[in-house]
């Protein structure tokens, strides 16, 4: 559990202190350059590490595997239903300027939001409370200091529907390969029972 903790502590520390950099000194990626990209890049990669490690040890931990809720079993399919959309959301975020990047602002942090929030509701054991809980703070927060610094994402942008159906195509393709093999492999829980 311990690794799964620091690890959190590293990504979404990082994460949170950058968004919180960002509104006092104006762009630090900009201020610092690529030394600043190479070193935010490196502890990223080893903090998420450190969260894919840990989860996965503190997941068959029985000190830290009792559940503080057990969700209906229904509600397994609100996640089934509403991870579309936080897929689509995260490919936006990299397509080229579609209309769901437009007005969706933020589309990574809204797909974040989507992604923690509805495993939050089913995940009721101690290692994803930690994880999603985790996760929908530091979007949100980000969320909150990308409001405050006045950064309304691509407002203006000039958009088209080339970066939609990206968004729509690659996200659901990414949603189905998770589905049917990429969860069962990499969480060890298949999504279809």
């Amino acid at each position: 559990m311990y690794i799964l903790i620091s690890g959190l502590a590293v990504f979404l520390g990082l994460h949170v202190f950058a968004s919180f950099r960002s509104r006092a000194d104006g762009n630090i990626s900009q201020k610092f350059g690529v030394k600043y990209k190479a070193i935010f890049a490196l502890f990223s990669v080893i903090g998420l590490g450190m969260i894919i490690y840990g989860y996965g040890l503190a997941r068959i931990d029985e000190n830290w595997n009792t559940p503080l809720w057990i969700a209906p079993e229904w509600t397994r399919h609100i996640i089934i239903a509403v991870m579309p959309f936080s897929f689509i959301l995260l490919v936006a975020a990299e397509a080229p300027a579609g209309y769901i990047k437009k007005y969706s602002k933020h589309p990574m942090l809204n797909g974040v939001k989507l992604w923690a929030s509805v495993h939050l509701i089913y995940n009721g054991d101690w290692p994803s409370v930690l994880l999603f809980a985790g996760f929908l703070i530091m979007a949100s927060i980000s969320r909150t200091m990308a409001k405050l610094r006045g950064d309304e994402g691509m407002r203006r942008a000039q958009v088209s529907v080339k970066g939609d159906v990206i968004a729509v195509g690659v996200g659901l393709l990414l949603y189905m390969a998770t589905v049917f093999i990429l969860h069962d492999m990499l969480i060890g829980r298949p999504v279809l029972i």
